[in-house]
């Protein structure tokens, strides 16, 4: 009878195996795993971690990089922050950093880290892992992008590339508290192309289309200020919301804006006014009170335009 031999089991082969399997799933494993003592030196590396700081190897990782400090964050900000957290939290959670590569390229990661200590309670270096975000940091960048380019088109007018009326409204709404916080003054210009529908229903709709792109164009490069924002507020008519603006300087700014369309100098013939494309403006006026609403505000500039047009158009009135 023959007996089959068997490995006898044994303290030593027991951890002889349970090193097998740790080193199996160090290799394995897709993120960078390490351990580190006091001095800030790596005493542990996977092949990952290895691989995403540019080494060859474990082995030489260990080897040439000396202090983790220096060697391994991109800024001396990063390290900084990084080991404070460490020593002051004894853990770093998803710290997000660039780490240096061996060829001084860098890449973005997210860092964990945890204090070590030993049976005694004696600190013993630190451990932790890394994972290369790069790809997301790049997917963020580009869904930011793309998120400021939806908000840009859903507050532009397709046509003339101004703000719109939705722009507008929240611009207004923002402008008012604002003034009715500091109890200083906000300003309405109301704009409206004079005899449009004839000129559409004669030069056609790509020359009035034109003819709106220019004058928006006009009527925006003539606000001066930053706060100020001119906005097509619908069909031939434009707005333009001027804060921090009194009554005087609101007239001198709608008077200019129709000399300025004046000035463009677009042929007109079937206006009763003038041989040229012109415009006719309202102004209104207020410093706002918690009470007041905004809306008042666009009501009297309204108000100011439809008397500029009943008086022969081409000219401003202000409805203060």
């Amino acid at each position: 009878m023959t007996h089959e031999c068997k490995e006898q089991i044994t303290p030593e082969n027991l951890i002889k195996e349970l090193k097998r399997k740790i080193d199996d799933f160090m290799g394995f494993a897709p993120i960078g795993i390490f351990q580190a003592n006091d001095e800030g030196k790596f005493i542990m590396a996977n092949s990952e971690m290895a691989w995403m700081l540019g080494y060859e190897s474990p082995a030489s990782l260990l080897q040439q990089m000396t202090d983790i400090a220096s060697q391994m964050f991109a800024t001396n900000e990063d390290a900084e922050q990084f080991f404070f957290h460490l020593f002051e939290a004894e853990q770093v959670i998803g710290f997000r950093c660039k780490l240096k590569k061996k060829n001084g390229t860098s890449f973005w990661s997210s860092t964990y880290a945890k204090r070590a200590f030993d049976i005694i309670g004696r600190t013993d270096g630190f451990y932790g892992f890394v994972m290369d975000i790069s790809r997301n940091i790049r997917m963020e960048k580009e869904l930011q992008k793309a998120n400021a380019q939806l908000i840009c088109i859903a507050t532009l007018d397709g046509l003339t590339q101004i703000p719109n009326r939705r722009k507008f409204d929240d611009y207004l709404s923002l402008e008012w508290k604002r003034a009715a916080r500091d109890s200083r003054p906000i300003s309405i210009i109301m704009c409206d192309i004079d005899f449009f529908k004839p000129y559409n229903d004669n030069y056609g709709h790509q020359g009035g289309d034109e003819t709106l792109r220019q004058v928006a164009k006009c009527i925006a490069s003539n606000c001066k200020r930053p706060a100020d924002l001119a906005a097509r507020y619908g069909g031939e008519e434009f707005v333009v919301v001027l804060p921090d603006t009194d009554s005087d300087g609101a007239v001198q700014v709608a008077e200019n804006l129709r000399i300025a369309v004046r000035s463009l100098e677009i042929p007109h013939k079937y206006s009763k006014v003038h041989t040229c494309v012109t415009i006719s403006v309202g102004v209104s006026t207020a410093i706002p009170a918690n009470q007041d609403c905004s809306s008042t505000l666009i009501a009297q500039a309204d108000a100011g335009l439809y008397k500029a047009k009943k008086l022969g158009r081409d000219r401003v009135v202000a409805n203060i």
